[in-house]
């Protein structure tokens, strides 16, 4: 199947998914999921890994990716624009990683706890919501750079 082009244009979105499938697609959102519970296979351009509790997939702007559930699954998903995450705007507008999974999760206990935050104010306060992204996203970036590939 062909991946199709997604016409989000949303600023922000958190929201927690159940048993997520859903065919290769693309947009100029950032989207970042988080694992909870269960597994989840993601592809994102060429490469697909089975990502686990506590670990996570970053997708850049304009990245083909899917998602299957093949077991139950709970995910966070926060889909944003760039301009969302102001310390990285030129790496997502202008970079693609070389590798778009994280296991850092499974070992640092603030990464689950600042992903259950971003979820709770989600709903309340955008503003809060956003500052835990980006904290997020500070925990995640150094083990991007650090990959040499997946």
């Amino acid at each position: 199947m062909r991946p199709f082009y997604e016409n989000k244009q949303i600023g922000f979105r958190c929201f927690l998914s159940k048993d997520i499938t859903f065919p290769a697609h693309l947009h100029n959102e950032v989207e970042l999921i988080f694992i909870r519970e269960g597994v989840l296979e993601v592809t994102v351009s060429n490469q697909t890994k089975k990502i686990r509790k506590g670990e996570a997939a970053l997708i850049f702007p304009d990245m083909v990716h899917s998602y299957l559930a093949e077991d139950s699954c709970l995910a966070v998903i926060c889909i944003f624009a760039p301009s969302h995450a102001k310390e990285y705007y030129q790496l997502f507008r202008k970079q693609q990683p070389k590798c778009p999974f994280f296991t850092s999760g499974t070992c640092n206990p603030d990464i689950p706890f600042a992903f259950d935050r971003m979820l709770h104010y989600a709903e309340h306060s955008r503003a809060v919501s956003e500052a835990w992204l980006n904290l997020i996203l500070a925990y995640l970036m150094p083990e991007a750079e650090q990959t040499g590939g997946c």
